[in-house]
């Protein structure tokens, strides 16, 4: 209430005065229990640092002002005033990279349909739900770490379009009857993602398009974990986590490289395909595996020509096979319990202290460099340099 309808004064400023009420109300979506006391402050106590909107409507903040003058007199005294103000004054910034703030799902939304290139969206602590699509080119959105959750919808959570996005330092959750959805899908190219948590769903990351960029990732108890059919991705730094019976890195044949692929298993009850290269010109750098490994096996397979492996270490499992099912493919620097090689023209460098390596009888070209290993099934036509190995078979297949 304007402070002279306490005085039996009512005049069109009062309504003026509620207009600016109801503006203030409405673009600093203020909490019902906290409203009376914050526009007291406002009005009577002049704290006008009180009114913090987002920079996209930061032109409002005078006019909000003007409007709830306590006195009378200091106000508007009418509509045409306000009238002049919205056409003579840009409320909303609509310029290119204009800072952006987002408490809600809602407000994500929001933005996300207005944001112009070279916009930067940024999230508090919060749970936002929902789906989310980022659209258009060079858009940022930076959350706070695992306190900026992103929870259940009935699809996607996070579908990115365009290109040149860069989506940093959130988590997605995915669990129950949306489980069947995925954490991020990514139909876009040039995109980057850094510093994100995906928990669960059909797929943790599901990535259609091209030349996008993911590092330190982490991923737990997702159905099919990881999913690529686009070119030249870059995976760097991804932890995986949870039931890794349930976990599948697919690399189909259009996918260029994984780079720095750590992995955190635990729990694992039965064989399984944990990286899966299907695709031609995957390059594998840095893979690292750590955890908990008791029972089955952990495969790494190369059903592809001209792939690449190297820097592989394995800091606590006891079985884990590099199958190579493909021609033309190099490994180097490997260290895991065995590797299985049924293709052509292969060269495989610094693969030591393994327990066996089998080489099919059909294969041609395969080179044994700098190698060692308890047992080496293979025929007289591998060509072995500084290698050294226990014992030598014939291979059975």
């Amino acid at each position: 209430m304007a402070f002279e309808c306490r005085q039996n004064e009512y005049g069109f400023p009062a309504d003026i005065f509620s207009l600016g009420l109801i503006i203030c109300d409405v673009a600093q979506l203020i909490e019902s229990n906290k409203r009376s006391t914050m526009f007291d402050r406002l009005v009577n106590d002049k704290e006008d640092s009180l009114i913090t909107l987002h920079p996209q409507i930061g032109g409002l903040r005078e006019l909000i002002i003007a409007l709830t003058k306590k006195s009378a007199s200091d106000r508007f005294q009418q509509l045409e005033q306000v009238q002049k103000v919205f056409a003579q004054k840009e409320l909303c910034d609509s310029k290119e990279g204009h800072l952006l703030t987002a408490r809600n799902g809602e407000e994500l939304r929001k933005l996300l349909k207005g944001a112009t290139p070279g916009s930067k969206i940024f999230l508090i602590e919060a749970e936002y739900d929902g789906n989310f699509v980022v659209e258009g080119e060079s858009i940022t959105i930076v959350g706070k770490g695992e306190k900026t959750v992103f929870t259940n919808s009935g699809s996607n959570s996070f579908v990115v379009k365009g290109m040149g996005h860069r989506i940093l330092n959130l988590k997605i959750s995915k669990s129950g009857e949306h489980a069947g959805f995925n954490c991020l899908r990514v139909e876009g190219d040039m995109n980057s993602f850094s510093d994100l948590i995906l928990i669960g769903g059909a797929y943790s990351v599901k990535i259609k398009g091209n030349d996008n960029k993911l590092d330190k990732i982490q991923v737990s108890v997702a159905i099919k974990g990881i999913h690529i059919t686009g070119s030249r991705n870059t995976i760097d730094d991804i932890c995986l986590t949870g039931d890794t019976t349930l976990f599948d890195i697919s690399v189909p044949e259009t996918t260029d490289f994984f780079k720095n692929l750590v992995a955190t298993f635990s729990n694992i009850r039965s064989n399984r395909d944990c990286i899966l290269s299907e695709g031609m010109y995957n390059k594998f750098s840095r893979v690292t595996f750590q955890g908990d490994f008791t029972l089955g096996i952990i495969f790494i397979l190369m059903r592809a020509n001209f792939n690449s492996i190297e820097n592989c270490t394995n800091d606590s499992f006891s079985r884990l096979i590099l199958n190579i099912e493909s021609d033309n493919v190099a490994a180097s620097n490997i260290n895991c319990h065995g590797i299985n090689i049924s293709g052509n023209n292969i060269s495989l460098t610094k693969a030591t202290n393994l327990e066996r390596i089998t080489i099919c009888s059909k294969c041609g070209g395969v080179e044994l460099t700098n190698c060692s290993a308890m047992v080496l099934a293979a025929t007289k036509n591998v060509l072995l340099r500084n290698s050294v190995f226990g014992r030598l078979e014939r291979p059975t297949i």
